[in-house]
């Protein structure tokens, strides 16, 4: 057991952040107290939804200590704590394998943590920037203009310009508040899809996902009400998916752990997939989700 009693007495940490801290404060070879405190605080701001910890937000600062407590945390100026850092073998930099890495622009990650920000970047990144696929069928536009008919106003038609997003790369972005229509561009998007491939061999694998149960009932019932409105063929209403599902039911948990069936290494048969709620999915989960696609799979 390792024990920090200047991080103890604060009551701000749990067991685990005093122990990482401990054991990051043991390895350090006399840089130990800044380092201790360093990995404290990377350790709680995870727990707390952060994925790293800002030294520069912190650095020369009291931190407010728990009303209960006895003491308190003063962090060390930048230029120190981060001389201290780069002294320890606990630490490395983007590329180095170290339980802690900070990077240039002094922002500390546990290293899993710094590895799914990474990947997900790096995926994304890709995905964003591959070669447009060619357009199957002549009749693009005029299947774009009847799901997306313009309307009587000057203002742009936004909804459009997803479904033009989505069907030219394999990644988009569709953002609004709520009640802005969300929902039903997306089962549109999916219509406009599946009539410019439904002539390819096969229909294309569509997945609806989002990050809890809850939203995939949502997601479920939000199509569901969306797709008897298409102004389409019965046969491409039906081909859209009338059930959402859970991110961790997607890919196939394995029992009660971390892992997927579905992974980097075992790709996710999928043409589309569509993520709800993409701002409730933490950045673990999101990265193993893009992991898991193939380089073709396009995702809304």
């Amino acid at each position: 057991m390792y024990g920090v009693p200047f991080i103890e007495k604060t009551g701000l940490f749990t067991s685990i952040d005093i122990q990482f801290a401990g054991f990051m404060k043991a390895m350090s070879r006399g840089k130990g107290p800044n380092v201790a405190l360093a990995a404290a605080l990377a350790s709680r701001n995870v727990r707390h939804g952060d994925v790293c910890l800002d030294l520069a937000a912190y650095a020369g600062k009291d931190i407010e200590p728990d009303p209960q407590a006895q003491g308190h945390l003063f962090c060390p100026d930048l230029k120190a704590w981060q001389d201290a850092l780069l002294k320890s073998v606990m630490v490395g930099r983007p590329g180095e394998y170290r339980p802690l890495i900070l990077d240039h622009s002094n922002r500390l990650y546990l290293y899993r943590y710094w590895e799914y920000e990474k990947k997900l970047g790096d995926a994304l990144l890709e995905r964003a920037i591959q070669p447009l696929p060619t357009i199957p069928k002549a009749d693009f536009k005029d299947n774009l203009e009847r799901l997306f008919p313009e309307e009587e106003t000057d203002e742009t038609n936004w909804q459009k310009i997803a479904a033009l997003v989505a069907m030219l790369k394999r990644l988009c972005v569709i953002s609004g508040g709520p009640g802005t229509g969300k929902t039903f561009a997306v089962a549109r998007i999916l219509a406009f899809l599946l009539e410019q491939h439904h002539d390819s061999n096969g229909a294309l694998r569509i997945f609806l996902a989002a990050p809890t149960g809850k939203a995939a009932s949502r997601l479920t019932e939000s199509i569901a009400r969306a797709r008897k409105l298409l102004p389409c063929h019965d046969s491409i209403k039906d081909a859209i998916p009338d059930t959402g599902l859970t991110i961790h039911r997607l890919l196939k948990s394995r029992g009660q752990t971390t892992r997927f069936i579905y992974n980097a290494e075992n790709k996710l048969p999928a043409d589309v997939v569509v993520v709800d709620e993409a701002s409730m999915v933490d950045l673990p989960l999101m990265s193993k989700l893009v992991q898991a696609l193939l380089p073709a799979t396009r995702l809304i």
